[in-house]
């Protein structure tokens, strides 16, 4: 592929210490792999899309890496600009294409589309079900068979879809465009995870901010650090309700250096790699004493391009459904789900605040009303609350541990616990909804879904794609935003933080706001992030 050879020219020159000679062709290679992407993505079935795009944004990533280690010399800062704007083009693209191939699916009115789909998606509840069970050997029998059906189907609508997908896709806002819609005192933060031909991993900070003509550029080389050694520490110190006067220093420091030069107080963050799992607002910076979040407003971006299609109306959501009390059943052999009281005083409480700000009452399902068919069969509410367990099976680190850990999609290893998740034979929980299944719910109009229970947050980390679990799902069934979790919460502050959160949404109708709100209250009363910083919003 010509791409790729442009990018071996570029190495080339680069080990031949003559980056000048390496950077046109770096360039080159990166645009062309990028317009190769954008045209061939759309026939791609989501496994072949995966693979594609692990095995091709390596020659992206080098140019980035080019860049990122170069971009203190003056001769190569002009490339700032092109690297930002290859990012934004390129972050997140399995994500927006998928999204497109769902909607269309959904709305399709062709019968021979509409009969793959429904083939297509009792396909995938299917591998929904086996994914709930172990087996010795899944790339073997029956599981490899319908892998390899339910992939064949969505390639064939893929297809059908491909022309419709690449005449529509639009070209990229300019990155000059971004940063004239920032308004005074605010920033924007693309985080990029990289790694060279070596496998040491680099995180690359570009910030954007009004007053510079370029990208503002930060290395920060040593990745595995973050992402092993340093990453236990912070999380061992949220856990274990320890200041932690190292994190802050190691993770965010040099960005912080550059948001204070430029009196940044309000940060949309886009972040990739350990960043998605780490709250930035939980780092305590011990020269000021004091934590990120006390003088930082940070907003979780999935890609900067976003900052573009907000329209800033904070429309109230129109009916809510607060789902919590769930009826999981008696503990069966294998994973069982304990009860949580403490979720129907929660959704009780957030009733009455709907009643009280907004003479509505949102309808409540409780016990064992909320099972996967009712869950599926929910057509855009204007608001969802999911206070049940969330669940996440990591990859697996030998062959046959669990059919869970090795099934294609990462979407079928995180869900949620619906009524009678501990109930079904074999195979057949009825009460487990994975992320692979929420992903095809009806939710284009939905503007908050928020779910509070634990770690509803995980899932598998892609570079540039982000996170594939529920925060994932819930953007491709078409939800606005969604609020997760990054860790189990004490329950009665975790029912106080939601009464905070709850009591300023409904009268601003800011998601960011109540979060912002919720979060300083709690912190009031507990010092220790582990209370209040577990939440994370994420916009669309």
């Amino acid at each position: 592929m010509y791409g790729q050879a442009l990018n071996n020219l570029a190495l080339f020159y680069e080990n031949q210490k003559r980056p000048a000679e390496a950077a046109p062709w770096f360039q080159e290679a990166a645009r062309l792999m990028a317009e190769y992407g954008r045209r061939n993505l759309p026939g791609l079935n989501e496994s072949e899309q995966l693979a594609f795009w692990q095995q091709n944004r390596t020659v992206i990533d080098n140019f980035l890496l080019f860049v990122a280690r170069y971009a203190a010399l003056p001769d190569f800062q002009a490339l700032l600009g092109p690297a930002l704007q290859l990012r934004l083009q390129t972050k997140g693209a399995l994500l927006r294409v998928n999204a497109e191939q769902v909607q269309k699916r959904k709305s399709a009115q062709n019968p021979a589309l509409d009969s793959l789909y429904q083939r297509w998606r009792k396909n995938r509840q299917c591998l929904a079900y086996l994914a709930q069970e172990s087996v010795s050997d899944p790339s073997q029998g029956p599981l490899d068979s319908l892998i390899k059906a339910t992939d064949q189907l969505e390639k064939q609508m893929a297809l059908r879809q491909f022309r419709p997908l690449v005449a529509e896709t639009p070209a990229a806002e300019n990155w000059q465009t971004l940063q004239a819609d920032l308004q005074a005192g605010e920033a924007a933060l693309e985080m990029t995870r990289l790694m060279d031909a070596q496998g040491q991993v680099y995180y690359w900070a570009m910030l954007v901010v009004k007053e510079a003509p370029l990208p503002l550029s930060v290395l920060i080389p040593d990745g595995q650090a973050l992402e092993k050694n340093y990453w236990h520490f912070y999380t061992n110190n949220i856990q274990f309700k320890i200041k932690d006067t190292q994190s802050f220093d190691r993770y965010w420091q040099p960005i912080q250096a550059l948001l204070d030069q430029y009196q940044v107080k309000r940060l949309y963050f886009s972040p990739d790699g350990v960043y998605h799992l780490l709250n930035p607002p939980a780092l305590y910076e011990p020269a000021r004493q004091a934590y990120l979040a006390n003088r930082l407003d940070l907003v979780h971006l999935s890609n900067l391009q976003a900052l573009l299609r907000r329209d800033g109306d904070n429309a109230q959501p129109q009916g809510a459904v607060l789902v919590g009390g769930l009826e999981y059943g008696p503990a069966s052999a294998g994973e069982s789900f304990k009860p949580l009281p403490g979720t129907q005083t929660e959704i009780e409480n957030i009733a009455a605040l709907f009643q009280k700000y907004q003479n509505a009452r949102p309808t409540l399902w409780q016990d064992s009303e909320a099972g996967k068919a009712a869950l599926l069969n929910l057509q855009n509410p204007g608001l969802l609350h999911l206070a049940t367990h969330g669940f996440f099976y990591p990859p697996p680190a030998i062959v046959g541990e669990s059919l869970a850990s090795e099934v294609v999609s990462p979407l079928l290893r995180a869900g949620l616990a619906l009524s009678g998740a501990n109930q079904g034979e074999a195979g057949f929980r009825e009460g487990l909804l994975s992320a692979y299944e929420v992903s095809e719910m009806q939710l284009e109009e939905t503007e908050l879904v928020v779910l509070s229970a634990c770690q509803t947050g995980m899932g598998q980390v892609e570079d540039g794609e982000g996170v594939y679990g529920l925060q994932r799902a819930f953007h491709l069934a078409g939800a606005k935003q969604v609020l997760v979790s990054l860790w189990a919460v004490n329950d009665q502050v975790g029912q106080q933080w939601m009464q905070y959160f709850y009591e300023n949404y409904l009268q601003t109708h800011r998601a960011d706001l109540a979060l912002r709100y919720a979060r300083s209250k709690v912190q009031a009363a507990f010092t220790a992030p582990y209370y209040w910083a577990g939440f994370v919003l994420w916009e669309k």
